[in-house]
């Protein structure tokens, strides 16, 4: 029996396919499958949020908590802003201005990351903050 693919999942999610008919996952167990299986957020959660929830739990008993309500309201007002861009958006902008619109927030992207790795073969700020705190 081999396990089922991400991919798979997804299709069985849209409406009118797989045997259930769209209503094998609704958007919340999707939203699930597809966090989980994404490596960056297990990767934040077992570093940066781990360091955030050890923080808060040797903090006072209303850090955890406090926490947690602004790190999901955070998300939700984020992508719930993110999503009714996208679906506003399109009713604004053609094909064209869209393309050219992705074509330059990737290019921000690289040349971002571009500098990020040239600070780091520097000895840039993040590597300096670290050595002085040691």
């Amino acid at each position: 029996h081999t396990r089922p693919s991400i991919g798979s999942l997804l299709e069985k999610a849209q409406p009118g396919r797989g045997k259930e008919g769209g209503k094998f996952l609704k958007p919340f167990g999707l939203g699930v499958i597809v966090s989980l299986s994404n490596p960056f957020w297990t990767i934040w959660w077992l570093t940066v949020g781990a360091t955030f929830v050890s923080k808060a739990i040797k903090g006072s008993f209303i850090l955890l908590p406090s926490f947690y309500i602004g790190h999901i309201s955070s998300d939700l007002a984020w992508y719930g802003a993110v999503g009714i861009s996208l679906t506003l958006g399109g009713r604004f902008i053609n094909d064209k201005v869209y393309r050219l619109f992705l074509m330059f927030c990737s290019m921000f992207l690289f040349l971002f990351g571009a500098y990020f790795v040239y600070t780091a073969a520097k000895g840039g700020f993040l590597l300096n903050a670290i050595s002085r705190k040691v």
